[in-house]
């Protein structure tokens, strides 16, 4: 039996939206490699082929194609499976923006092997019933994908081609369609012992890599060169080897946000005795001497990140932590994690008003959150937010108190507030998986069909959570909506000078020069400080259009926005009302001109599509105290939908995540 299992790649060669590409026409044209961080290992394809060794299936039983990594040709894939003629092919795919590259590839291996089994696995089977209605995969795998793989590879020995239902049903982990069309599913995979958890294996990693084993070097970068590490004079050290790279401590996630994906149930972590000698390997075979730790969940076994913490130290690495809880992390762990080479902890945080932290079941308050970031300020770790607006429930006064509080946090961080002014500030984007996808079908906003939920998928593959992507899940007025990323900024900004203005932070430390002459801020500076003109704004508004009206619609204006008044004191002299009212007016005038255009061109952005009107989630504000029954999953179980059909329970099953 031949086997190949594939990574399905993540976004589009230009990052534009799907109504752009065209069938037939050759997607990628170059490899993907990275920003200032590494290109993250393929862990799921590692964990597959280990687990496949263990059980009878040698190495070399299965063909490893890093397509995410590669991006090659409708062609090149075409040849590819042609030659190889698997007769089982996983496809990995993480995320839900990847569907249209679902449906491409399918396409290619069903033409090309007509008799192959098709099996996708990842966050993207929680739209099984669209995915094997309107692609040519045959099965999904939900949940953790290793031992439902392995054992539907047995099945493949004993059976062949044939279905045979009754032995499907026993394989723990899958869902397909039966001879009635009916969709069926057998619940989510068994998780393998935490033992069993591996750390990137680079000989798999560059296996995949096929006929350019050179790409192999985008899984690291120069640590010092990412500003999660300039921040600490440490990252200097002649003696620091000088190569970063990026591994998991631990599987899974205790937190249950509603608006984030969760392919996995529980939390678990590996032997520390791996871990030491994966370290030692990076060192020895990478010249390694920085980590970027990319747990959903750092630090939820405090005995484990302590002794983490000890095996960095013992290896004189320095590393950052990129998805930790502030519920996890007290005062003492912040000097330990410190003392032992941390430089940065990145908390989910999301927002700044505790109404949408319950909304979005976070289960702690605006004012631990704070506390937290006040531990690491103190001890000089840089810990930078991301922020997401538009979830149900969100108004002005949410977005006034979020912009509010990092404002606050700027100050008492002693940092340059341009740079969480740099921060992402992402539309809540609704992904199968989450109560926030179920939530949208409930309302009216997303369609249940699986012709609906294809068209929603296809406008959201390849792309982020961006403004464009945004369905207004709140039923506030457009003029709103549009402004809530700016409404947080500019009253950030204002929040911060008049702190500073009564208690000026200090300037001359380390800590605020690193932050404050970082290359992409100052390259920021230098850009704002170039003269706009009128030939200027037009020459950016007929860019922004050519390039596909992406990320950067209102580019014009907001370049003026930064430039005259974003940290312009003189600006936050105007009354509110006055000044943030303008300028929302101004954005919205903006949104109508290019709403316009971007239909006559063919295309239909989330922001720009007509949609039902719908009532907003009235909930009040609920100072510093926790209540997830305001959660929108306590909202969504309170008038649970109506199932006529198993394949319509089984649907909503896997649509709501774990």
């Amino acid at each position: 039996m031949k086997i190949s299992l594939c990574t399905v790649p993540v976004g589009l060669d230009d990052g534009d939206t799907i109504a752009k590409v065209k069938p037939g026409v050759d997607t990628f044209v170059s490899p993907r490699s990275g920003g200032r961080h590494p290109v993250m290992p393929k862990i799921a394809i590692v964990s597959l082929m280990h687990w496949m060794e263990k059980h009878g299936y040698p190495r070399q039983t299965c063909d490893y194609y890093d397509i995410d990594m590669e991006m090659p040709t409708d062609a090149r894939l075409e040849h590819y499976f042609r030659e190889y003629q698997p007769d089982v092919v996983g496809l990995s795919a993480v995320v839900s923006t990847c569907y249209y590259q679902v449906c491409r590839l399918s396409k290619i291996i069903r033409a090309t092997c007509p008799d192959a089994w098709i099996v996708m696995g990842g966050s993207m089977s929680a739209s099984a019933n669209s995915v094997l209605r309107r692609t040519d995969v045959d099965i999904c795998v939900a949940g953790d994908g290793e031992m439902p793989w392995v054992k539907f590879l047995d099945y493949v020995k004993q059976h062949g081609r044939r279905r045979d239902y009754a032995a499907l049903s026993d394989i723990r982990g899958l869902a397909y369609l039966d001879d009635n069309g009916e969709l069926q599913s057998t619940g989510y995979g068994q998780s393998i012992p935490a033992d069993d958890i591996p750390f990137p294996d680079y000989d798999i990693l560059q296996a995949g890599l096929k006929d350019r084993p050179q790409d192999l070097a985008y899984y690291f970068r120069v640590g010092s060169e990412a500003i999660d590490f300039q921040t600490d004079p440490r990252s200097f050290d002649k003696h620091r080897n000088p190569m970063l790279a990026d591994l998991w401590s631990s599987k899974g996630c205790v937190a249950r946000c509603t608006f984030c994906q969760r392919s996995t149930k529980g939390y678990r972590v590996p032997l520390i005795e791996s871990l030491d000698s994966h370290i030692a390997m990076l060192k020895e075979r990478f010249n390694v001497g920085f980590i970027n730790v990319i747990d959903e969940n750092f630090a939820s076994n405090r005995e484990y990140a302590y002794d983490f913490a000890r095996t960095m130290k013992k290896h004189d690495m320095l590393w950052i932590a990129v998805g930790v809880r502030v519920s996890s992390i007290e005062r003492e762990d912040v000097r330990f994690f410190k003392e032992h080479g941390c430089t940065c902890l990145k908390f989910g945080v999301e927002t700044g008003s505790q109404k949408i932290m319950n909304v979005m079941e976070k289960k702690f308050t605006v004012e631990r959150v704070y506390q937290t970031l006040k531990h690491c300020a103190d001890y000089d770790i840089f810990s930078p937010l991301a922020v997401m607006v538009g979830m149900p429930g969100e108004t002005n006064e949410t977005a006034l108190a979020t912009g509010r509080f990092l404002g606050r946090v700027a100050h008492m961080q002693g940092t340059d507030p341009q740079l969480m002014e740099e921060m992402s500030i992402f539309y809540a984007l609704p992904l199968p998986g989450t109560p926030l996808y179920v939530y949208g079908q409930r309302i009216g906003l997303i369609g249940s069909s699986p012709k609906e939920e294809e068209d929603y998928l296809l406008q959201v593959s390849g792309t982020g959570a961006s403004k464009l992507n945004y369905v207004n899940l709140n039923g506030a007025p457009l003029r709103d909506v549009i402004f809530w990323d700016w409404l947080v900024r500019l009253e950030m900004a204002r929040t911060f000078l008049e702190l500073d203005k009564k208690s000026p932070i200090s300037r001359d430390s380390f800590f605020y020069r690193a932050v404050s002459d970082t290359d992409g801020l100052a390259r920021r500076k230098d850009d704002l400080h170039k003269p706009l003109t009128v030939y200027g704004i037009i020459s950016r508004i007929k860019s922004g259009l050519r390039t596909g009206v992406r990320a950067k619609l209102f580019y014009a204006l907001d370049h003026f926005i930064e430039k005259f008044v974003l940290f312009n004191p003189w600006a936050h002299k105007l009354p509110r009302w006055l000044l943030y009212g303008t300028l929302k007016n101004m954005l919205y005038a903006m949104y109508l001109l290019q709403r316009a255009l971007v239909r006559s061109m063919g295309r239909n952005f989330n922001l720009y599509k007509a949609r039902p009107q719908i009532k907003s989630l009235n909930l009040e504000e609920q100072p510093a105290k926790v209540d997830i029954t305001m959660s929108i999953r306590s909202i969504v179980q309170k008038k649970p939908a109506a199932h006529s059909t198993v394949g319509e329970r089984n649907r909503e099953i896997l649509a709501i995540g774990l």
